[in-house]
């Protein structure tokens, strides 16, 4: 049954047990079992949570295009309305095996920088597709696409447009943003702008604390 109610990511009530099988399935690349584990929920009339769904998603992006095609329709299947967390996965899926693909040709530079190019441009076709319905969240996933690709001024681009829709009540949200721009600033090396944020973040008041993990995390 179609739900028409908007997913949201919640780990409270998460079937683990079943996700670690199904992920041991698809790890032992034994696919027949982890779909059948699936179905057997469905046909049991126990709808999957959308967090099932998602994090199950993210594990067979890595190990299995086939399965995470066969997840995601079944996630459509399942609710009416999917958020652009989805489609944002399947971007930097779909990136990653590009850039793939083309890895042997990639002593040659022109050929490399070709690739990023390519990748980098339907990144961002992407965002101007679905720039009304971004969220913070959003935009902070595709940071970390476009970083990917060694795209800097999209990466900075996407950047400005979180900080504009970034909750300043939330701990969590300045947490991620901050970890971001770090993230940014070390790849473009843009040593200002990097420790202008160090400043920033430490005077913010409605930001949590910053630790050495953070800046260890930039590399």
């Amino acid at each position: 049954t179609t739900s028409k109610e908007y997913p949201k990511l919640n780990y409270d009530h998460l079937d683990v047990r079943s996700l670690i099988s199904i992920q041991q399935h698809v790890a032992n690349k034994d696919e027949v079992s982890a779909r059948t584990a699936i179905l057997d929920l469905v046909r049991k009339g126990i709808r999957p949570q959308f967090s099932f769904y998602y994090l199950t998603l993210k594990y067979c992006m890595k190990r299995s295009s086939a399965m995470a095609k066969f997840v995601d329709e079944l996630l459509r299947d399942t609710y009416f309305k999917i958020p652009l967390k989805i489609d944002i996965l399947w971007i930097k899926h779909d990136v990653a095996s590009f850039l793939k693909s083309l890895m042997p040709s990639f002593q040659m530079k022109q050929t490399e920088k070709e690739a990023f190019l390519v990748a980098s441009a339907k990144i961002r076709d992407f965002e101007r597709e679905h720039k009304d319905h971004l969220n913070f969240q959003n935009y902070i996933q595709l940071i970390s696409t476009s970083l990917q690709v060694r795209d800097i001024k999209t990466s900075l681009d996407f950047l400005c447009a979180s900080r504009e829709l970034l909750n300043e009540s939330s701990k969590r949200e300045w947490y991620i943003y901050y970890s971001n721009a770090l993230k940014v600033y070390a790849r473009g090396i843009m040593a200002d702008e990097f420790l202008k944020v160090l400043e920033e973040w430490c005077s913010n008041k409605n930001a949590s604390l910053i630790t050495p993990s953070t800046i260890r995390s930039c590399k």
